[in-house]
């Protein structure tokens, strides 16, 4: 099941499948700029009726396609403590829900690619998402990280970056976002230090203008 409708002049909802049995939501909320888009990875707080507050700026008079990974919006998983049964149990299958939500964009994006000139966006945790799922699709032009976790560590706060099988034991989001050069890409209301690799990579790619760290 693939919504194959046209992206066009008319605000729509849809929904499609990214794995067999697995249906994932979207918005699709048309700008006067039809031919430039970005692909908003939602949260699961965030709803797709209207751009989140902090994307407002960022896709001006761009389209936006509002994206709902598993789990999220009107898919949303029921969530009680213990057990969270399908978050926790997905790891006996080598997987995790982040990987599979970055699996969900990168389905969703490439589906659209031929329709226009794409970037991708997400704010805490689906904007790490966003970053992986540009990294595997090199043909989406720019990537804007909003309040970015630094790693996959939990932090001082007991907050940590989405949670990928073993990724510790071969990089961390600095190095992820690195990894994105030489395309453009934004960290907006992160801290410098916490990016220095990121840094790094970019200017040993020669791109170091083409990344922006914003407090």
């Amino acid at each position: 099941q693939v919504d194959t409708r046209p992206l066009g002049a008319e605000a729509v909802s849809g929904s499609e499948l990214t794995e067999e049995g697995l249906e994932v939501h979207w918005r699709w909320l048309p700008g006067k700029d039809t031919q430039t888009r970005w692909l908003i990875i939602l949260n699961a707080g965030e709803t797709s009726e209207k751009l989140p507050d902090w994307a407002e700026t960022l896709v001006g008079e761009s389209s936006a396609l509002l994206h709902h990974p598993r789990g999220t919006g009107p898919g949303a998983w029921t969530r009680k403590n213990p057990p969270n049964t399908i978050e926790r149990t997905l790891v006996l299958l080598g997987a995790t829900v982040d990987s599979g939500r970055i699996w969900d964009a990168l389905t969703v994006a490439r589906r659209r690619l031929n329709e226009g000139r794409w970037r991708i966006a997400g704010a805490g945790n689906a904007g790490i998402l966003a970053a992986y799922a540009a990294l595997f699709e090199p043909r989406i032009e720019n990537i804007v990280a909003v309040k970015p976790p630094p790693s996959h560590k939990p932090g001082p706060d007991g907050t940590y970056g989405p949670p990928i099988l073993n990724v510790l034991r071969v990089t961390d989001i600095p190095q992820v976002l690195g990894a994105l050069a030489p395309r453009a890409l934004i960290l907006s209301g992160a801290r410098e230090d916490d990016f220095t690799m990121t840094r790094r990579l970019y200017e040993l790619s020669g791109s170091a203008d083409r990344l922006k760290v914003q407090p």
